[in-house]
């Protein structure tokens, strides 16, 4: 059995991609459409095979996968297996502003929204990882100056990259919007694990907001 069948609709193949190649080269063993489903296969029995044969369901999330159709039955059949979430076994990683409804609304995600590549390559791996994420060393402390952020990797290219190269006068305003979404998800949660995270977040997209000079 695989480790993760990565869910994700074609508008966001991009960022798909750069997960699953982030996984491998981790070492996890990853379910990709583009890379597993081969010419003359059949695609429903694929799709079926990915999701019995992987431990872990990966969602790229967006506001295009949360209108598609067809990924609907992929994160349910997951769903379905774990409906507490006690097993972790639907992910969700944000990749663009979006807010899920339904049952989804109350699943925590990881937010890869606005972050340089090496904290989206981070953010993930820690989102996967069976473990308590306490880092190994202490954090840094609150009040020295910022890290520059660390130069871009190889292919495949990040999907942030490019944005970010473009417009970086942009990033204050991106921060200011992931704070303000965030802060009314903190105000909507019911559930205390949920708010607990959506604390850390809304700390860190204040942290970015001062480091941008807002």
């Amino acid at each position: 059995m695989k480790d993760f069948f990565v869910s994700f609709n074609s508008a966001d193949k991009q960022w798909a991609e750069w997960i699953s190649w982030t996984l491998e080269e981790a070492g996890y063993q990853v379910v990709f459409q583009h890379w597993d489903f081969r010419p003359g296969g059949n695609f429903v029995l694929e799709m079926q095979k990915a999701a019995e044969g992987t431990r872990k369901t990966l969602i790229v999330l967006s506001d295009n996968y949360l209108k598609a159709d067809y990924t609907q039955p992929e994160w349910t059949a997951a769903f379905v297996d774990d409906p507490r979430g006690d097993q972790r076994k639907l992910i969700p990683l944000r990749v663009a502003p979006c807010s899920p409804t339904g049952l989804l609304k109350p699943l925590i995600f990881a937010d890869l929204v606005g972050l340089s590549q090496d904290d989206a390559k981070q953010t993930v791996l820690t989102a996967v990882a069976d473990g308590r994420p306490k880092p190994a060393k202490a954090p840094v402390f609150p009040g020295a100056a910022p890290q520059p952020a660390a130069s871009p990797g190889p292919a495949p290219v990040f999907p942030g990259t490019a944005q970010a190269a473009h417009v970086p006068s942009g990033a204050l305003a991106l921060w200011m919007e992931k704070l303000a979404f965030l802060e009314k998800e903190e105000a909507l949660a019911a559930d205390g694990a949920q708010k607990f995270a959506l604390k850390k977040q809304i700390e860190e997209a204040r942290a970015k907001v001062r480091e941008h000079g807002g």
